[in-house]
């Protein structure tokens, strides 16, 4: 089957199963550089355009001998790009819109430059957008002879307990203003809460 009679058979699928949904198609020929650098380009070329990708989430050893082509885009990409790792739940994709947003938050300006996506694809009265600061439970002072100590009295956690609870309620705030629905959440997490 070629690339060209294989993106037929997709579109014609998806046409039938979301007929709401306009499907283009199109093959690039591979140049020098590799499959990154032709997705980074066409979506450059569509100033609307948010990049999708399924990936196998290969790391280390297999990252270096396989290469990477979700992390090249994910690194290169001037377009927003949502990334769907092998962990993804085949019932996590629906027919229906998401009906909530998570958007992770920091604290920085940085951080903060995916509100403007994040609020238009939540829209007003679609989706919820689900604001979230992870921090640290504790903060780590220097290292002294091969250790971290810590350096924050519980008074001192608590402060920063609520200065994150403050800014993420400045955030929803405004984002409530344009009409979306908002929840947030602030958590403090430590390393066995992580599966990995």
């Amino acid at each position: 089957v070629s690339a060209k009679e294989y993106l037929d058979q997709v579109k014609e699928t998806l046409v039938s199963e979301y007929p709401e949904v306009t499907v283009a198609s199109e093959v690039v020929p591979m140049p020098d550089g590799g499959a990154a650098r032709v997705l980074c380009e066409v979506a450059a070329r569509e100033p609307e355009s948010i990049v999708t990708l399924s990936t196998h989430g290969r790391g280390g050893l297999g990252r270096w001998m396989y290469g990477s082509v979700a992390d090249a885009v994910l690194r290169h990409c001037s377009r927003p790009v949502c990334l769907v790792g092998p962990s993804c739940e085949p019932t996590a994709a629906s027919h229906a819109e998401p009906a909530r947003l998570l958007v992770t938050l920091d604290g920085s300006s940085f951080a903060e430059t995916i509100l403007p996506l994040a609020t238009r694809l939540a829209g007003p009265g679609r989706a919820t957008l689900h604001l979230l600061r992870v921090a640290d439970p504790l903060y780590l002072g220097p290292e002294i002879l091969g250790r971290r100590s810590a350096v924050r009295s519980e008074a001192s956690q608590e402060r920063t307990r609520v200065q994150d609870e403050e800014y993420l309620q400045r955030i929803a705030a405004h984002l409530v203003e344009s009409g979306l629905s908002v929840d947030r959440k602030s958590t403090r997490l430590n390393s066995s809460h992580i599966p990995f």
